[in-house]
């Protein structure tokens, strides 16, 4: 099965670090491809939609290119913002993929404002970001975003865009889910996340109809704090589901 990989607010596919490959290597018959988000990485020179429905629209156009070179089924994994993208994708055009896995993931009408954010570790993340030293800032945001800690950056640092990434908050705060899904989906959220409420992440995946499966310690980034952990959930929900993984 092919998968396409979301990232979330002011990431690139870079942060990824090794997971993808990890992921190949794991899953049978898995090939993971990734894009970037407007306004980051490799789309740096276009402007973040206000909207997650227009970055979604974004995005379906260039993985439709994508997808004519790639044979068998699709399914989708998004991260925080990326699995709001992930959502709205799955509901507007449900065609597209299979299956999908959502990682600490949020919505405007599953809490309040501050339900939803762990206000605090937010304000120091949009610190980070506007950081102008790239690995000072990332360093930053990894000690934000994750649990476990990194003597060397897991990843190339790279420059990042405090107007675009502020764009991308607009987005977020104003995305609200409507309804269950039809497709198969796990929902993965962590107890010791600073940014999201995990309280809410799990409520998005009830909302959602999702399987749902919590870690104990992983900060909000769990594919970087714990990508074992992370990879074998989605290995064991995949067989319990019936979900096929395999290429058609």
């Amino acid at each position: 099965m092919n998968w396409l990989f979301l990232r979330g607010l002011a990431r690139s596919q870079k942060h990824w670090a090794d997971f993808p490959h990890r992921f190949e290597t794991k899953i049978e018959g898995a090939k993971v491809c990734c894009l970037d988000n407007p306004g980051f990485g490799t789309e740096q020179q276009s402007q973040s939609p206000l909207s997650v429905a227009a970055i979604q629209e974004n995005l379906r156009g260039r993985w439709l290119s994508l997808a004519e070179t790639q044979s068998g089924p699709w399914a989708i994994l998004g991260i925080s913002l990326g699995g709001m993208i992930a959502y709205h994708w799955l509901k507007k055009d449900p065609q597209d993929f299979e299956a999908a896995v959502f990682i600490n993931s949020s919505a405007a009408n599953l809490g309040k404002p501050w339900e939803r954010l762990q206000l605090s570790s937010f304000v120091k993340l949009l610190g980070a970001v506007s950081t102008l030293d790239s690995v000072e800032r990332e360093k930053r945001i990894l000690r934000i975003s994750c649990e476990r800690p990194f003597s060397d950056l897991p990843f190339p640092p790279e420059g990042v865009s405090v107007k675009q990434a502020l764009r991308q908050l607009v987005a977020a705060t104003r995305f609200k889910i409507a309804g269950r899904l039809s497709q198969n989906s796990l929902l993965l959220c962590s107890l010791k996340d600073q940014i999201v409420s995990p309280k809410v992440s799990q409520n998005f995946g009830k909302a959602v109809g999702s399987s749902i499966r919590v870690h104990a310690s992983a900060g909000h980034d769990i594919p970087l704090d714990d990508p074992d952990w992370t990879i074998q959930q989605i290995a064991d929900w995949l067989e319990m589901s019936g979900t096929k993984n395999d290429p058609r």
